[in-house]
């Protein structure tokens, strides 16, 4: 199952048109949507702004879903040229 992760729902909204969404929850302060993206499982979730609510919300996909693949995504970055990239590796 891949699991996409956004912060805004700006970031998301233009994907969530594109699943068909079988089932929505809200928890652990993020919205969830699980469903199929082109005939592939998929869970998309809006994490809510900042790096705690990204943790918090990857740690709780994890343990809810079997998630095989992991995509963070966000335009956050791009809105001021002074604000660097950081990449993390692991949780």
């Amino acid at each position: 199952m891949l699991a996409i992760l956004g912060a805004l729902r700006e970031e998301i909204v233009s994907l969530r048109r594109q699943v068909t969404v079988d089932k929505t929850v809200i928890k652990q302060g993020c919205r969830v949507c699980s469903g199929k993206y082109k005939d592939r499982d998929i869970v998309l979730v809006q994490t809510g702004h900042g790096k705690a609510r990204a943790e918090q919300a990857t740690r709780f996909v994890l343990g809810e879903y079997p998630v095989t693949s992991l995509l963070s995504f966000g335009f956050a970055g791009a809105l001021s040229p002074r604000i660097k990239a950081v990449s993390y590796t692991h949780l």
